[in-house]
């Protein structure tokens, strides 16, 4: 055992823990560095038993990568040293399991019971150092177990891996680091965001405090505007009711007004036949007219035969030609023959139904100073 090597190695790597931060180390010599040795003895005693056993012993403290379970017991073992500052405690708890029966015989008893367990009493006299069982320790037989050499060999390499495991840990802090600055630079605006809102979720209740008092000057307002709306309601009512009345009193006096009007209508127009030059498209609206005015239309369209005409205004008492659908050779005969036997004629310039009554009217005119 070249403990010269391990010595340096073990000063490089104080130095390197130094460099990047990591001097700090707990070191337990009084009970974890025993814990330490116990399992390191046990683990690779049960590597030697088998790899299976090895594997199934630990599967129950601790959780091992698929790419360590496939290796040998020595580099398993390697793998569960390097991992003893994590699941350490729960390591040896399982060993102490194991040989808890061992601690209650007598210290010749146990050594025994070790060798038969597969354990030497290496194994035992740590495991009870750990657990501070220090007289059984002493009382067991054949000590010392280690030489000095041997437990300076053990402390280098327990400090040797609690400085791996800070420097570990230092790289997944600075890792973890690392990862919430970026978390933080990503999530910036979100939080901006959120403590906006927060703001704002702050400032509701007063927001709500002021809505209220607005809806209580609406509801006001509503109340108000609800009562004039229902008292006008109240005066339309009344007010349709007056005009219903007097619509009605209109309605009757226009009828009677009209009953007059046509009385003195057919003081007029009374049994006269009125021949009615025109378009056949307004041959109704003209009936109509003639109608109101107490007399008998005699239609004539204003594109036919000259003598058609002819036979019309002689069978008629007045004539009324709407020149705008007569044609010349239709309007020439008529006048003629209208002169001819001396009845009246109306000329009606425009096609509408407005003018026609106005020719009507010109025509009771003349009636009434011929009468």
């Amino acid at each position: 055992m070249n403990l010269e090597l391990y010595r340096q190695r073990l000063e490089r790597l104080r130095a390197y823990c130094r460099k990047v931060g990591a001097g700090e180390v707990h070191l337990d010599f009084e009970r974890d560095f025993y814990g330490f040795v116990a399992t390191e003895i046990a683990v690779g005693i049960l590597g030697k038993i088998g790899k299976e056993t090895q594997i199934k012993f630990l599967s129950s403290t601790m959780k091992l990568p698929g790419k360590v379970r496939r290796k040998g017991p020595f580099e398993v073992t390697a793998y569960v040293m390097s991992r003893w500052f994590q699941v350490g405690d729960r390591v040896v708890a399982a060993i102490a399991d194991v040989l808890s029966e061992v601690f209650e015989a007598e210290p010749p008893a146990a050594v025994e019971e070790a060798w038969r367990r597969g354990m030497p009493p290496h194994v035992v006299w740590a495991l009870a150092k750990y657990l501070g069982k220090d007289g059984f320790a002493a009382s067991l037989p054949g000590q010392p177990y280690f030489t000095e050499e041997e437990i300076e060999y053990h402390k280098i390499r327990y400090e040797a891996m609690a400085r791996l495991y800070a420097i570990r840990r230092l790289k997944g802090d600075r890792v973890e680091q690392a990862i919430r600055r970026e978390v933080d630079e990503k999530t910036f605006s979100y939080r901006q965001e959120i403590e906006r809102l927060r703001g704002k979720l702050a400032r509701v209740p007063e927001k709500v405090a002021e809505k209220a008092i607005e809806s209580d000057l609406y509801r006001e307002m509503y109340e108000k505007v609800k009562a004039e709306f229902e008292e006008a309601q109240r005066q339309f009512a009344e007010a349709s009711k007056e005009y219903e009345m007097e619509i009605c009193r209109l309605r009757n006096e226009v009828d009677l007004l009209r009953s007059i009007l046509a009385r003195y209508i057919r003081q007029h127009l009374s049994g006269l036949t009125v021949c009615v030059i025109g378009d056949e498209g307004h041959r109704e609206g003209y009936k109509e007219i003639v109608l109101e005015y107490g007399g008998h239309m005699n239609f004539v369209c204003g594109i036919e035969d000259a003598s058609v005409v002819k036979q019309a205004v002689r069978s008629s008492d007045v004539v009324i030609a709407v020149t705008a659908y007569c044609k010349h050779k239709v309007f020439t005969p008529a006048k003629e023959e209208a002169q001819r036997l001396g009845i009246p004629m109306i000329i009606c310039p425009s096609a509408g139904l407005g003018a026609f009554r106005e020719a009507v009217e010109k025509l009771k005119e003349r009636l009434e100073k011929a009468g």
